[in-house]
C-alpha cells in the first residue's frame, strides 16, 4: 500500500524583489508566467503547452515590502533552463510590459533543493505528529467533474498531490484509491482562516481560496508520515488547478529546512 522510491529532485527557484507600488496587478502570475515562456526554448513551451501535466509551476507572493517570485520544477532536466533565465547575473530586474510603470528590482536570489530520497527519509524515518499547518499563498481551486470547485475539500486537495507524485515519481496516472480513502477517513480539518479570492485569467477568472489551514491526521504512523511526505512535496508541485499560472502555491509551516528543502543562495 505505502512505497516510495528513489530517483529525482525538485528544484524551487526564488527572486525575491523590492515592492515600490502598493498595490500590484491581480493577473501579476499570469504576467509572470508570459514573462518566462518569452525566454525558455521554443520546443520546451510547445512541450508545455501540448502535456497534459505541467512539469513546472510557480506563484507570486505579495508581501508589505517584498515580492517573491516562486518557481518549481519537478523534472530535473528542464531546471537548468529555469535556472539560466532566473539567475543569469545579469537580470537584475524583473519588467513585464503589462505593468509598463512598475520594475521589481532584485534584491536576493536563492534556491530550494527537494530530493526524493530526502522524501523517503521522511517518510519512513520521521514521526510526524499528524497536525500540519497549511499556509495557502495564492487562490487554490480544484477541478472536478469538469467543473471548478474552491472550497477547501481535503479528498480533493490529496487526491491533486497523490496524482501529481506518482505521475512524475512513478511514472503511473493512477493513485491508490483505497490509500484516499485512508486519508479522508483519518484527516480533518481542524482549524482555519481562509477568504475566497478572484483569480484573473486573461479575460476570464477563477475563484480560489487563500489564507491557513489545519489539517489534523489521526492514523498510523505510517499514515501520518505519508501525508507529511505529501505536504512536503507540494510546496514543490503547488495543489489544484492552473499551478503553472500561479495558483495552487503552499507553504508547510513550521518545518524544519532540513526536511522541508536544502535552500542554497
Amino acid at each position: 500500500m505505502f512505497e516510495v522510491l528513489g530517483g529525482n529532485s525538485l528544484q524551487q527557484f526564488i527572486l525575491t524583489c523590492e515592492k515600490k507600488d502598493q498595490r500590484l496587478n491581480r493577473k501579476i502570475g499570469i504576467f509572470f508566467n508570459a514573462w518566462l515562456m518569452e525566454r525558455l526554448p521554443a520546443q520546451l513551451v510547445d512541450m508545455f503547452h501540448q502535456g497534459n501535466e505541467n512539469p513546472f509551476s510557480l506563484y507570486v507572493e505579495v508581501g508589505r515590502e517584498r515580492v517573491s517570485f516562486v518557481v518549481n520544477v519537478i523534472d530535473d532536466s528542464l531546471a537548468s533552463a529555469f535556472r539560466d533565465i532566473l539567475f543569469t547575473p545579469t537580470m537584475t530586474s524583473l519588467k513585464f510590459k503589462q505593468l509598463k510603470d512598475i520594475v521589481f528590482k532584485v534584491a536576493e536570489r536563492s534556491e530550494r533543493h527537494l530530493s526524493q530520497t530526502t522524501l523517503s527519509r521522511i517518510f519512513y524515518q520521521d514521526e510526524a505528529n499528524g497536525r500540519f499547518n497549511i499556509q495557502v499563498i495564492t487562490p487554490t481551486a480544484f477541478k472536478s467533474q469538469g467543473r471548478y470547485q474552491y472550497l477547501p475539500d481535503l479528498r480533493l486537495f490529496f487526491q491533486s498531490l497523490m496524482r501529481q507524485y506518482n505521475h512524475w515519481f512513478e511514472g503511473q496516472d493512477h493513485i491508490d484509491v483505497e490509500l484516499l480513502d485512508e486519508i479522508c477517513k483519518r484527516t480533518q480539518i481542524a482549524g482555519y482562516r481562509l477568504h475566497t479570492e478572484r483569480y484573473e485569467i486573461h479575460n476570464a477568472f477563477l475563484m480560489g481560496f487563500c489564507g491557513n489551514l489545519v489539517v489534523q491526521c489521526r492514523g498510523t504512523q505510517t499514515l501520518k508520515n505519508y501525508v507529511q511526505m505529501l505536504l512536503i512535496f507540494a510546496e514543490f508541485s503547488g495543489v489544484g488547478a492552473k499551478t503553472s499560472l500561479g495558483m495552487g502555491g503552499i507553504r508547510l509551516r513550521e518545518r524544519d529546512e532540513k526536511q522541508s528543502g536544502k535552500k542554497k543562495d
